[in-house]
């Protein structure tokens, strides 16, 4: 099942948290740039989107990351890949129009 939700921009350095397709969502703004995946964290269940953000160039990636609130294992917010692990978490399209975004969960 595909779907879509719109969504209104908010300031970098902010999230918010949807559900599609009975999946919780975090989406996040890093320098701009809008990232969504799924607010579970493969390792251990926690909520990942509560963990801390980094923009691309940090210590661990050329990428902008996620880190889990937990245990800190960080993920890739492009790929989903885990730079501990081959563990790997969900990401999903975020695009932009005019004055909304849209979130696509296939």
């Amino acid at each position: 099942m595909s779907e879509t939700i719109t969504l209104q921009p908010f300031e970098a350095g902010e999230r918010r948290f949807v559900k599609a397709s009975g999946v919780e969502i975090a989406v996040v703004n890093v320098d701009g740039e809008y990232y969504a995946f799924k607010n579970w964290c493969p390792h251990m269940g926690a909520p990942l989107g509560r963990g801390p953000v980094e923009s691309a160039g940090n210590d661990e990636c050329e990428t902008a990351t996620v880190s889990c609130p937990f245990h800190s294992w960080c993920f890739d917010l492009e790929s989903g890949k885990s730079t501990f692990s081959e563990l790997q978490i969900a990401t999903f399209d975020v695009t932009r129009e005019g004055d909304d975004l849209h979130l696509h969960v296939a």
